[in-house]
């Protein structure tokens, strides 16, 4: 993943995705703005947004299929019921000890198995994003 956030941390986000192209599997934003600011420089590309979404947010991120991080049941329910079709890739967020956001770690283990009975949700290729360590 090739994080950009930040208008690529200052060097132009439209360059920098550009640039990147092949040479990254997915591009980090920080929110659903940066996302579709990304897609119309890299309509192709995949896009993670790393930081947490509103619910009124989640909609738009559902329709463009961004993957976002989700950090509650409660998302992980909401983004199922968006899906559609085809199921909807997510990233289940931890909070190893920062208290930033995320599931809390020893919450997780069955946070995630109770999300993977959702339908809606890809389970293909599930993946987890950490809110720092201890």
């Amino acid at each position: 993943m090739a994080v950009v956030k930040a208008n690529a941390y200052g060097h132009g986000l439209g360059a920098v995705a550009k640039a990147l192209v092949g040479h990254a599997e997915m591009f980090g934003v920080a929110n659903v703005a940066e996302a579709e600011e990304l897609r119309s420089h890299v309509p192709e590309a995949q896009v993670f947004i790393l930081g947490p979404s509103l619910p009124d947010e989640r909609a738009r991120i559902a329709a463009a299929r961004f993957v976002p991080a989700i950090s509650s049941l409660e998302g992980a329910r909401a983004y199922a019921g968006l899906a559609g079709a085809e199921p909807f890739p997510v990233h289940l967020m931890i909070d190893t000890g920062m208290g930033r956001v995320g599931i809390l770690e020893d919450d997780a283990v069955a946070a995630a198995r109770e999300i993977l009975t959702l339908r809606g949700l890809n389970r293909d290729r599930p993946g987890f994003a950490s809110a720092g360590r201890r």
